[in-house]
This record gives structure tokens, sequence and C-alpha cells, in this order.
């Protein structure tokens, strides 16, 4: 795991970028859940983080129109955790929900 977030760190501007959102209103840290995002010219990552020992659910809006990708578990593995491989953003600020499994977290790259 750390040798992925380390290559994905390398790849992705955004993600060594020192420009952040925290979602404050989306944000549950007593449940356990936080999420923030990180902007690097045009390209966005969002992070969305579950501490907890239950899996958990979160709507929040992403800055901007597009496809974003989860990038933390390699395309070939199975999606049987709950996760949602690509979120298609219509429109800026659109909510869109994550499943995020017990102890565990995704980085969804545009």
């Amino acid at each position: 795991l750390y040798r992925r977030l380390g290559k994905l760190r390398g790849e992705f501007p955004a993600l060594r970028s020192r420009t952040s959102f925290y979602y404050a209103n989306e944000s549950r840290p007593q449940d356990g859940v936080v999420a923030y995002r990180r902007e690097q010219a045009s390209q966005v990552a969002v992070v969305v983080l579950n501490f907890g020992d239950s899996a958990q659910d979160l709507a929040l809006p992403f800055p901007a129109p597009g496809a974003y990708q989860e990038m933390v578990i390699e395309p070939a593995a199975s999606t049987d955790d709950g996760r949602i491989p690509v979120i298609n953003v219509p429109s800026a600020g659109t909510l869109s929900s994550v499943h995020i499994p017990a102890n565990s977290g995704y980085v969804y790259v545009k």
C-alpha cells in the first residue's frame, strides 16, 4: 500500500500540491470519516478516509465535471469491496456518494 501511494504521489502533481480543501461539512470525524481534495492546475484529487471499524457512506460535492478514477486499488483488482472505480460527475458541485469500507480509503483523480 505504501509503495502504491508513493507511486501515485509521484505520478499526480495534485497529490503533491500544497493547495487543499477539507470537506468540513461532509466529513464526520466522530465516525472516523474524513475527506479532502488537492488541486494542481487542472488536476484534482479527492481523498476519502475511513478510520472506523464499520463501512461508511459519504456524499461529496466534486469540484469539477468529469470522470474521477479511483487509484489506490490496482485497476485489475476486484471491486467486491464496494468501491466505485469511476465516478462520473456531470457538473461542478454535484453530490456523489462514496462507500468506504472499514479502515480503508480511496483517492479519486480527475
